[in-house]
């Protein structure tokens, strides 16, 4: 799941999805007398936008590979997941992806936000044209009469009115949200945290379009009044349409004032005895959602001498903090968004536009016990633990980020919960196929052993064709057929001649499989 999607997300789905959202529209809001087999094309370029990595993969509606599939999935998406699956996390490939929309020059950037938010333009200007207004009484005064029994007027004041609940309430179900995912992550329960956090998010905006219900109509008479206001479901459709254009747009700023964090850590104890992994673990746990952090390894050498010291730094440097160590991929696994880094004493880890890290220069510092902090409880080998030298605590610093951190936070954060609502999407639709009988159909079809056959030989004459496309080369044609009862490679060769007269392309000499085998061309 993680790898197809990774892959095809982008490319694919995204149009995939709102191109289905779009054929909804039309299919709740279409005229009266036309049938769904008007709109059979739309619906089959949905299919196969999002869904065909899935449906010509054999395993991919089996039990236990959705399974486990679902599991590799959650770990992605909250930074826990493997490195070589999708840039080790979600965030570090939405990083990845949106870096060629944050570097490009600002008309490329204009073009690329125009044709990525067309469709959701489309959406829009359809769910504010299908609005069914009845306008007041006009007024007195004839040019104010004009306006208010406009039409435009009216739509562009129920859009802004609409688009105002909704962003504005976005922002509190983001902070709910991110509050209920980190007692979560905390308490270590992963595996049902997307559907929890779908949840609260449907009732959130169910709340919204309760409130919309009674700017509209003055009165909320429970939520079953919401089914039969039309005008409500479509300006809540018209302000997450808009919110999604707001998100894809903010997302692609340029990240240079994205929030900084000093911290500082001194390592006590015998620096040969420290563990790597402990080491990123206690690191990650203070990190976890900072963009940027400025970390000091500071050792305390009272008992050595500065020669030493600085001797030992090294070796420690050289241990595990060397690039060949991927000391930077498992810390950016382990943290799960944003980058490092460790400037001083010992190593820099770059961040993600330096693809390595390199050895900065080595200074210890000796302070006094006095300036430490309380102890850390991670033991990082032999004796040796971890003391917090920073006043400045994660909690104290997040409230003076600037506002382009927050605007980009809360773009990052939206741009996970549609990719979350996405594969959602997709997993109850495999999971809804797995219990129908395609899976034999499919094994069938893939498996087939004429189906093969044509594919084997449509990969052949292609090489082939490559080969003798080639310009300025002698070929030398082998035949890897025993059978054959001309000299070795006479037989392919005048198939070869006489194809090549003909205007035509080589074709093996006929048979079943078991008296011959394919033959090949070779440079």
């Amino acid at each position: 799941m993680v790898t197809l999607y990774a892959s095809y997300g982008p490319s694919h789905i995204y149009f995939g999805f709102e191109i289905a959202l779009m054929a909804m529209i039309y299919e709740f809001w279409k005229a009266p007398g036309k049938d769904i087999y008007s709109t059979w094309g739309t619906w089959l370029v949905v299919i196969s936008l999002m869904f065909s990595p899935w449906l010509f993969n054999p395993q991919s509606l089996q039990r236990s590979t959705l399974y486990s599939s679902w599991t590799e999935w959650t770990q992605w998406l909250y930074g826990r997941g493997n490195l070589s699956v999708g840039k080790g996390s979600w965030h570090n490939w939405a990083f990845e992806r949106l870096q060629a929309k944050r570097n490009s020059a600002l008309p490329l950037k204009a073009q690329l936000m125009l044709r990525n938010t067309l469709g959701k333009l489309v959406v829009l200007v359809a769910c504010t044209e299908g609005l069914h207004l009845t306008l007041p009484a006009p007024q007195p005064t004839l040019s104010y009469s004009f306006l208010w029994r406009s039409y435009f007027v009216w739509h562009l004041f129920f859009l802004f009115r609409a688009c105002f609940v909704v962003l504005s309430g976005s922002i509190y179900v983001a902070l709910i949200i991110r509050t209920f995912e980190a007692a979560m992550l905390r308490a270590g329960r992963v595996r049902l945290l997307p559907l929890y956090t779908t949840a609260i998010m449907i009732c959130a905006y169910g709340s919204m379009a309760a409130l919309l219900l009674l700017f509209e109509y003055g009165s909320f008479d429970g939520f079953n009044d919401l089914g039969s206001r039309e005008n409500v479901w479509k300006l809540m459709l018209a302000g997450c349409t808009f919110q999604a254009g707001v998100v894809q747009v903010l997302g692609a700023l340029s990240d240079a004032y994205r929030y900084e964090a000093k911290f500082s850590m001194s390592l006590v104890g015998d620096l040969r005895s420290v563990n790597e992994e402990r080491l990123i673990r206690s690191l990650a746990k203070h990190l976890r959602g900072v963009h940027a952090a400025d970390i000091t390894l500071v050792a305390k050498t009272s008992e050595l001498q500065q020669d030493d010291a600085c001797n030992l730094a090294t070796n420690f440097t050289t241990k595990w903090l060397s690039p060949e160590k991927r000391f930077k991929e498992n810390l950016f696994a382990r943290l799960g968004a944003g980058s490092v880094s460790v400037t001083e004493v010992t190593v820099t880890v770059a961040t993600e536009r330096v693809p390595v890290a390199k050895a900065t220069i080595v200074r210890l510092q000796n302070h006094d016990a006095k300036t430490l902090s309380a102890v850390l409880a991670d033991s990082l080998g032999d004796g040796t633990v971890i003391q917090k030298l920073s006043k400045i605590t994660h909690s104290e610093a997040v409230l003076n980020m600037g506002c382009r951190s927050r605007v980009l936070m809360y773009a990052q954060f939206w741009q996970r919960m549609v990719d979350q609502t996405i594969t959602l999407v997709i997993f109850v639709t495999l999971l809804m196929l797995s219990t129908l009988p395609i899976l034999q159909l499919q094994t069938k079809i893939l498996f087939n052993r004429e189906f093969a056959d044509i594919i084997n030989r449509k990969v052949h004459k292609q090489e082939v064709l490559d080969d003798l496309c080639t310009p300025g080369l002698f070929y030398e044609v082998a035949a890897d057929t025993s059978e054959l009862t001309e000299p070795r490679g006479g037989r392919l060769r005048k198939n070869l001649a006489s194809g090549m007269r003909r205007g035509g392309i080589f074709k093996p000499p006929p048979g079943d499989d078991a008296k011959s085998k394919m033959d090949t061309v070779r440079v």
